[in-house]
């Protein structure tokens, strides 16, 4: 006789109407179906970074059009820079690979959703044979500290370098630089329970 899988333990923040977790999904699909017009396009070259503002109610897209590439995203509210996402209670409080209606959240003490994922075209990718992920809130930023370290590598075109290159224009500082979302990236962990990209 076949043994029966474990059950599935219940995750430790759940959603229900009442929640503010809640994504009102009718209004984002509707959100996410409507027509609009671009008011503004940016192309990033490689090994490049770039900072941009997005008022808020406004639809930011993000996309790769050509080829396989990562982006490493951060958010800050646009008049309070101490105000910026938290990827490990927006990965604690819906997935650790970023979805459709998850949202991603500020720090301490804001607590208040700045983005909601209305749309990713790589929604079908699910998981590959490795059990990798894209989108991913588990990792961090790649930067010249751990690279100096790991490698002796003196190499000034991290993530973590281009992001700080790219904030300058807004007035923030290396020390600005949070942990990031690491658009496009198929990451997750290995048996032993590390990290792999």
């Amino acid at each position: 006789m076949a043994s029966e899988a474990p059950p599935q333990p219940r995750p430790a923040y759940e959603t229900s109407s009442k929640s503010p977790l809640y994504v009102d999904r009718d209004f984002y699909s509707a959100v996410a179906a409507a027509r609009r017009e671009s008011v503004q396009k940016i192309q990033i070259a490689p090994r490049d970074g770039q900072a941009w503002l997005v008022p808020a109610g406004k639809i930011c897209r993000i996309s790769t059009p050509e080829g396989p590439q990562v982006g490493d995203l951060n958010i800050w509210n646009q008049h309070n820079a101490s105000e910026y996402m938290w990827t490990a209670r927006s990965r604690q409080l819906h997935s650790s690979h970023i979805r459709v209606f998850d949202r991603l959240w500020s720090v301490l003490p804001y607590m208040r959703p700045l983005v909601t994922v209305i749309n990713n075209s790589l929604e079908d990718f699910g998981v590959d044979g490795s059990g990798g992920r894209v989108h991913d809130l588990l990792g961090t930023r790649c930067d010249p500290y751990i690279g100096k370290i790991l490698g002796g590598d003196d190499f000034e075109y991290h993530c973590h370098s281009n992001l700080v290159r790219a904030i300058k224009p807004f007035g923030l500082k290396e020390f600005n630089v949070h942990d990031n979302v690491n658009l496009f990236q198929v990451t997750g962990l290995t048996n032993e329970d590390q990290y792999f990209m």
